[in-house]
């Protein structure tokens, strides 16, 4: 149930309705659906939320839906053996309401038996969710704001247009909520903002409300420097005075250098029996990570569950084209064998992956109680900079582990004890033997234009060097294409660590990236072996010269390269994630 109906009305609700819509009790009135006859004791728009659940009689919606407020919602949960109507559509077209969302909804003890059929959330066809977000935000609660504008389905949603402007609202609802909550949580809120940014400015690249906002939860973390950068870039595309005014504000922009980070090294007498649980998709992070671990270790000591086919030679197609699919020897085993195995010590250590909580608790929870007094190690390779170390422990009904390995570790962010920085990297299998042929293209961009600031870059360095870089590719054309540039671009994604920032100067082009604000151990150096933008009027300046200073961009790419295979295959990451276990092991985790 959403947390800005205060006041709701329940009829006709058995035990799974109940529990399925109010897990956690509220302020209800609850009317017998034999007390269901006019005239009912309410005056009309009296509730937020009425529900009319599966055991209401026919007829109930007519008496109800007027008791439905301006900005509430009426939730309908069809009986099959009893309808509410033949059409329920026509029902509530003619009460002056329409469908705004459905879903299906299962008991929270995940009985099948006791599922929740194809509940409906109805509104007024005056609602509006926009006026009804400002009204709540004007109320002092932007985190029901918020809430609100998350829950508009796409069908609400008009243009591209209407799309970036709700994103920018939210973003706005984020802040507000920021600034009214403790330091507590606050890279997550900014994770949640910053996809609100990435999707305003993808449809609407030159929206100067989205940047500002942005810039303004950056100065909230301590980035006044990633702050300053992205109101350059925009101020450099498309100029505004209002912009330019925030920029001048802005105290200290002086860039934050990550310190400089190595990893202890490995003994290579070290050498676990590793159980790795990870979610049944395709992640590239992990997949690649897997890789290098079977490649450093051998398949014996490395065990992937559930069994994931894209390791193992099977189902290429779930990786969608990215370069993360293996054929690595194992056999697929059940929980029981993965419980026992635990139990009998086995496995040297765990390391588990599933930070997006897709694996079900019923799986989960048996393996982890079977894995009590096993070093625990949580790895995680989602796309934003969260910490979301102690949400992935409650969902595993774990209270501590060893330590936190994090791809999008925020230089400056708050993280807990124990978080290491452990970014993507590239399958050995994958890096050419040799890439000292004939360059004749001067520079390689092909991805998804979306995310980031994709669309304001590369519209405008399109305009301004008269490039294309709209070509599509196989997967082996797009390396072909990378072995004959010489330069290689890189923007942030979803992510600030992106596929593209390592496979680059593996396949020999020179790199040439926004500058990551994130920790990378061994990283690339600017000016030596890649080169780093931090705004736009910065890749103007740096695209130019390295296209017109091609024996440079070589000398640069050639040294990127024999850095990336020092430091950055996929065995090379095994590696220190190795040496960093191996150094940890003795200590105690975070979360005891």
């Amino acid at each position: 149930m959403l947390r800005y109906m205060e006041n709701i009305l329940m009829t006709g609700c058995g035990p799974a309705v109940t529990q399925a819509l109010m897990p956690d009790g509220g302020e209800i009135q609850r009317l017998a659906a034999a007390a269901l006859t006019a005239p009912l004791p309410f005056d009309r728009a009296s509730f937020d939320c009425v529900v009319v659940g599966d055991m209401a009689p026919a007829g109930s919606l007519e008496l109800l839906a007027p008791l439905v407020r301006r900005f509430g919602a009426l939730y309908v949960v069809p009986n099959p053996e009893a309808p509410l109507g033949d059409d329920l559509d026509e029902t509530l077209d003619a009460l002056g309401m329409r469908v705004y969302v459905s879903w299906e909804q299962k008991a929270p003890d995940g009985d099948p038996a006791a599922s929740v059929p194809g509940i409906v959330m109805a509104v007024r066809k005056t609602y509006d969710p926009v006026r009804h977000a400002r009204t709540l935000f004007k109320a002092k609660h932007p985190d029901w704001s918020y809430e609100v504008l998350t829950n508009v389905p796409e069908s609400f949603l008009g243009s591209q247009e209407d799309m970036a402007r709700i994103a920018s609202e939210k973003q706005l609802c984020l802040l507000a909520w920021e600034r009214s909550s403790e330091p507590a949580g606050r890279l997550n809120r900014f994770a949640l903002e910053q996809r609100e940014f990435y999707r305003a400015v993808t449809f609407l690249p030159h929206f100067h409300q989205a940047y500002l906002c942005h810039a303004q939860f950056y100065r909230l973390l301590g980035r006044n420097d990633m702050a300053a950068r992205l109101l350059r870039s925009i101020e450099h595309v498309a100029p505004d005075r209002v912009v330019q005014q925030q920029l001048e504000l802005i105290p200290s922009s002086e860039l934050v250098e990550p310190p400089e980070q190595t990893v202890p090294e490995w003994s290579g007498t070290f050498r676990p029996r590793i159980l790795m649980v990870s979610h049944r998709h395709s992640d590239f992070g992990l997949d690649t990570l897997y890789d290098g671990l079977h490649t450093v270790l051998g398949p014996t000591h490395v065990n992937d569950f559930p069994w994931k086919p894209t390791l193992h030679g099977g189902e290429p197609e779930i990786a969608k084209g990215y370069p993360c699919t293996f054929d690595h020897p194992g056999e697929a085993h059940d929980l029981d064998w993965m419980c026992a195995k635990l139990r009998e010590g086995y496995f040297d250590c765990v390391f588990y992956t599933d930070t997006l909580k897709q694996l079900e608790q019923e799986l989960v929870h048996p393996l982890m109680e079977a894995a009590a007094g096993v070093p625990l190690f949580l790895l995680d390779t989602w796309d934003d900079c969260g910490d979301y170390a102690h949400a992935t422990l409650d969902h595993m009904g774990c209270k501590s582990a060893c330590a936190y390995f994090k791809r999008e570790m925020l230089v400056g962010g708050e993280y807990v004890p124990r978080t290491f920085p452990m970014p993507f990297s590239y399958a050995d299998g994958r890096v050419p033997a040799d890439v000292s042929g004939d360059r004749p293209e001067a520079l390689f961009w092909a991805g998804k234009r979306q995310d980031g600031l994709r669309r304001l870059y590369l519209d405008h360095i399109e305009e301004a060097f008269g490039l294309r870089l709209d070509a599509q590719y196989s997967q082996k054309e797009y390396v072909q294409a990378m072995a004959r540039a010489r330069i290689g671009l890189n923007i942030f994604g979803l992510g600030f660590d992106t596929v593209r920032y390592w496979e680059l100067p593996a396949h020999g082009c020179m790199l040439l990236s926004e500058r990551l604000p994130i920790h990378v151990p061994y990283n690339f150096r600017d000016g030596e072996s890649a080169v780093f933008f931090d705004d736009a009027a910065d890749l103007d300046e740096k695209l130019a010269y390295y296209l017109s200073h091609p024996d440079e961009a070589s000398a640069i790419a050639a040294a990127g390269h024999e850095h990336f295979k020092r430091y950055h295959t996929a065995s090379a990451r095994a590696r220190q994630l190795l040496g960093r276990v191996e150094h940890l092991l003795n200590g105690k985790g975070f979360g005891a």
